[in-house]
C-alpha cells in the first residue's frame, strides 16, 4: 500500500502526519527514532485528504476547540496490539486510571507484549490517555 506524508508545524514541535488513501497510519515527532515505528516509505503529499482533515482538526485541538478526533485510523500491529488501542479510543477525554484497571474492564487478559507503543506510531491525542 502507497503511503503519503507532510508534515506540520505544531505547538509540541514539527509532525510528520502518514496516511494511506483512506486513513492515518501514523502521527510522528519530529526527532522520532525512525526503528520505533516501522511503516515504510512514503511519498509527500499536500492533496491527500486524510492528511488535510488530520492537520485540520489537530490545528483545532490545539487551540483549544476540538476534544474528540474524527480522522479514520489504520493500526497496524499485532492482533493484541491492535485490540489495546482500540479499547484505548473508548476512553473518555481526560479519563484517568492504571492499565491493570483498564485491562481488566476491557475483558483483556495480562501479556507480556508491549503496549506502550502507539498504533502505527500515531501519537495524536485521540490515542494519548492518562494511563499508567
Amino acid at each position: 500500500m502507497n503511503l503519503v506524508s507532510k508534515t506540520i508545524d505544531s505547538p509540541v514541535g514539527k509532525l510528520k502526519l502518514v496516511a494511506s488513501e483512506k486513513a492515518l497510519v501514523a502521527v510522528l515527532w519530529e526527532n522520532d527514532d525512525k526503528s520505533r515505528v516501522r511503516i515504510g516509505e512514503s511519498v509527500k503529499s499536500l492533496t491527500n485528504r486524510v492528511l488535510i482533515e488530520t492537520e485540520r482538526q489537530l490545528g483545532q485541538y490545539f487551540a483549544g476547540k476540538r476534544r474528540y478526533f474524527k480522522v479514520p485510523l489504520d493500526l497496524r500491529g499485532t492482533p493484541f496490539q491492535r485490540n489495546v488501542w482500540e479499547a484505548l479510543l473508548a476512553i473518555p477525554f481526560g479519563e484517568t486510571g492504571g492499565m491493570a484497571n483498564w485491562l481488566g474492564v476491557w475483558g483483556i487478559p495480562r501479556r507480556p507484549e508491549p503496549l506502550a507503543r502507539p498504533p502505527g506510531g500515531i501519537r495524536s491525542p485521540s490515542s494519548c490517555r492518562a494511563i499508567a
